[in-house]
């Protein structure tokens, strides 16, 4: 019979921590950036053939002169939950949709906004695959995008990571949103709780 614990009591290479009987899993934050550089590098070399620098990851997101954005949002949700993010300037997006389709955009269009959408479904999902080997089995939705001036994003999630990626003298923010789902873990215990007692014959109780 399992039972909810919230006690941390395994250690692995990966810098995570688990709870053998919980099994929420405690990652550390040094190993989502590692993955998220490493999928942002992996992603624009494949698929736009473009060199990118990925910088110092900050905890929190600097403040910002107002000013024209397009934003690309992900979530996710299983046993960690939490969002994933990107900023762009008009200039990068279109960038970015121009090697991306083979066609040169100067402006906005739904195509450009199609490609930034599906930059952030691929990075994401690779973070999300990677992971998934120590955090198990999360969902991704549809990403949604966002465009216009001075755009502000709030999730409920506290807790961000912030790593800046410059490419062709642009820069691209990439903004994620992370924590165990310990609501998730519990259900997950309960069911199996309510699995085990399912299975004692009358005999066994005896």
């Amino acid at each position: 019979m399992i039972l909810w614990d919230s006690s941390t009591d395994i250690d692995d290479e990966s810098g995570a921590m688990t709870n053998a009987r919980s099994q929420v899993v405690n990652l550390d934050e040094s190993a989502i950036i590692r993955e998220v550089g490493e999928s942002v590098q992996h992603v624009f070399s494949t698929t736009l053939a473009l060199p990118v620098t990925v910088g110092g990851a900050l905890m929190d997101e600097p403040a910002g002169e107002a000013c024209e954005s397009v934003l690309s949002l992900i979530g996710w949700s299983g046993t960690w939950k939490g969002t994933g993010m990107l900023s762009f300037s008009p200039q990068m997006a279109c960038k970015i949709a121009s090697l991306m389709l083979g066609t040169e955009y100067g402006s906005l269009s739904s195509d450009v906004l199609d490609a930034v959408g599906e930059m952030a479904n691929m990075i994401f999902g690779n973070v999300k695959t990677n992971l998934e080997a120590v955090l198990g089995a999360m969902d991704l939705s549809i990403p949604t995008v966002l465009y216009g001036n001075s755009l502000s994003v709030r999730s409920m999630v506290r807790k961000a990571i912030v790593i800046p990626v410059m490419a062709e003298g642009h820069t691209m923010i990439v903004k994620v949103h992370m924590e165990p789902d310990i609501n998730h873990a519990k259900r997950t215990a309960r069911l199996c709780v309510n699995i085990d007692l399912a299975e004692v014959s009358p005999l066994d109780s005896f």
